[in-house]
């Protein structure tokens, strides 16, 4: 059985590795701070190979190790759009539409079989109810909130809303990183390389025991 590797031990390992190099140095970084690193390094190294791949090939695709489904909270309805809206797990990460959420739908409809959602982008809001489109739920992302409208504008109340999404932010640290090895070592090195330049920042020092006037004056 594989041993699962966590943003726990993922942290401990870039503090040992950080207190290896700066052995005599009081360790001045929190695991909080190191986890925002982290962080920060998976959504840089996603981006970067996703974008990176689509120049070498022509083409983009997800890796799907980033890619997890969750389960939106209840639904609620605007009353001066008429939209229905719940709130992402998270920002979708700087991506094209198609690629920062690659899929959404309802669940656990009355026939058994899921419906799926179509993405707009918002620029085509205002034509929304004007496009030649079969009778289907649009959904449209604006910050972290997910908006969802029927062409028919049935009730979407209680439908269940799942959304498939690459996600970096951390909600347990326990939790399996869904990452390959190689790219995990990418990351590791960029957060190791982001607390050597927090370490290694000048900092002011404030001596108590120095007399008035300049130090840089021999005594003799």
């Amino acid at each position: 059985m594989a041993i699962t590797y966590t943003k726990k031990l993922l942290i401990e390992r870039v503090q040992r590795h950080i207190a290896n190099d700066f052995p005599s140095a009081e360790f001045p970084i929190s695991s909080n701070e190191v986890l925002l690193y982290i962080d920060s390094a998976i959504a840089s190294t996603f981006v970067g190979s996703v974008m990176g791949g689509g120049k070498i090939t022509g083409s983009m695709a997800t890796p799907e190790a980033y890619v997890v489904t969750a389960q939106l909270s209840s639904l609620v309805k605007n009353d001066v759009t008429g939209e229905w809206y719940a709130t992402l797990p998270q920002t979708p990460m700087s991506l094209s539409l198609g690629f920062s959420i690659t899929n959404a739908y309802f669940g656990d409809a009355a026939d058994g079989v899921s419906q799926p959602i179509w993405l707009i982008k918002n620029k085509r809001v205002a034509y929304r109810d004007y496009m030649p489109k079969p009778n289907v739920v649009s959904g449209r992302v604006v910050k972290d909130v997910f908006y969802l409208k029927a062409k028919d504008n049935s009730p979407l109340l209680n439908l269940p809303v799942y959304v498939d999404m690459v996600t970096t932010r951390t909600t347990d640290v326990n939790e399996t990183i869904a990452m390959p090895d190689d790219i995990l070592d990418v990351v590791f090195q960029k957060v190791v390389t982001m607390c050597k330049d927090r370490m290694n920042m000048p900092k002011d020092l404030i001596k108590d025991d120095v007399g008035q006037g300049s130090s840089n004056v021999s005594k003799v």
